[in-house]
């Protein structure tokens, strides 16, 4: 339903942006989305975990942003196969790991080092979350559609569309509080999230709290359980996922 509603409304950093090169990274066992989320990608993105045979751990986005329900669909499938989610960095944080992502995805395709709108929703659907070039506002949909539209009828589905955005993001354990700040930002400029927020969003709670409950706890136990907890079940999910697509 997401899918065929929201075809026209998207979260946009540039409407001119190439559309995004995904490629699974061998070196890195990770998937690369670099560039402006499109209708397709989704499928897109399923080839690149074919292509991974099951050795994927984490998925790299690079975007100024683009289509909410393609954005939405890769989140959930993300989701749904434990993977993780990066995106870069701000230099003045970790400089060095901001130019270790930037520097691969420039050798993929060109696109500027940051996270933009509906990155943000691909973000969201990571078990585990790191980066904090993070920029986001409220959607829009196309101004030839939505313009020519009676302004009560404009709001029926602005409402509805923010509204399934509003339920994906609770799903995704996202806070209310960083969706109320997306609503209130107008589509042509973005807010960055503040980089204390984002360090809060590394784990998904009902995650962070079944680590917990495998590994102890994180300032007692062995710092390693936790990675290998969620690269092993990521593998596990994309193998039977690959098998029976």
């Amino acid at each position: 339903m997401i899918r065929l509603f929201v075809v026209c409304v998207v979260l946009l950093g540039s409407l001119s942006a190439r559309a995004a090169t995904i490629v699974y990274h061998p070196k890195f066992a990770q998937i690369f989305i670099v560039g402006k989320i499109v209708p397709g990608d989704f499928a897109r993105f399923e080839q690149a975990l074919k292509a991974s045979r099951g050795d994927v751990t984490a998925v790299n986005v690079i975007s100024l942003g683009g289509s909410v329900s393609e954005a939405i669909e890769i989140g959930h499938l993300i989701r749904k196969l434990s993977l993780g989610v990066n995106v870069p960095n701000l230099a003045s944080y970790a400089p060095q790991a901001r130019t270790l992502v930037c520097t691969e995805a420039a050798s993929i395709a060109s696109s500027p080092c940051t996270c933009v709108s509906a990155c943000f929703l691909i973000y969201a659907g990571g078990v585990a979350r790191s980066g904090n070039d993070i920029h986001i506002h409220r959607i829009r949909f196309d101004d030839n559609s939505y313009g020519n539209l009676a302004p009560v009828e404009a709001q029926a589905q602005y409402t509805q569309a923010m509204q399934m955005v509003h339920d994906y993001l609770k799903e995704m354990e996202i806070p209310d509080s960083i969706f109320e700040k997306m609503a209130n930002m107008p589509s042509y400029t973005t807010e960055q999230l503040d980089w204390q927020v984002s360090n809060t969003l590394t784990w998904p709670p009902s995650f962070a709290e079944w680590l917990f409950a495998r590994c102890g706890n994180p300032y007692q136990a062995n710092s390693s359980c936790f990675t290998d907890q969620q690269f092993a079940t990521a593998k596990k999910a994309v193998t039977a996922y690959i098998s029976q697509h």
